[in-house]
């Protein structure tokens, strides 16, 4: 199987922090050279993210308070033909969060999730995960 070259693969970014979401086009699209499509998460619609197309999602797990939160929207994209097949990676500042979820994300084969702190593996765990690799993002 050839690899796809970057600027093929779609990656989606949703969150509600307008500075990630910069931080990951800049990292993600205009350094590593892939398609993002960064989603404002406060009030994101699943059909707006199936709208993207993406080969990839890229999800903070807590969005502002408002509905869905980021754990609904990976909930919902498991259930959406459209987004079931498309690779996941959860992003969380919410360590404690993170842990909650940890025993559900590990049931769910490519959610793996990566805390902010480890922000600088994006473009690597992205570009694995595309490939058909499982990213590592560890802190």
């Amino acid at each position: 199987m050839i690899d796809p070259r970057p600027s093929d693969v779609r990656i989606t970014v949703v969150n509600d922090t307008p500075e990630f979401l910069e931080l990951m086009d800049e990292i993600l699209g205009r350094e590593a050279g892939f398609d993002v499509s960064p989603l404002h998460g406060e009030q994101v619609t699943i059909d707006e993210i199936a709208g993207t197309r993406p080969d990839l999602l890229l999800i903070d797990l807590r969005l502002g308070g408002g509905n869905p939160t980021g754990w609904d929207i990976v909930l919902m994209a498991r259930v959406d033909e459209r987004l079931r097949e498309v690779p996941v990676i959860v992003c969380s500042a919410d360590v404690q969060q993170l842990r909650q979820r940890e025993e559900e994300m590990s049931a769910m084969a490519d959610v793996p999730s990566c805390r902010s702190r480890s922000i600088s593996t994006s473009s690597r765990s992205s570009w694995r995960v595309c490939s058909g690799g499982r990213p590592v993002c560890r802190a």
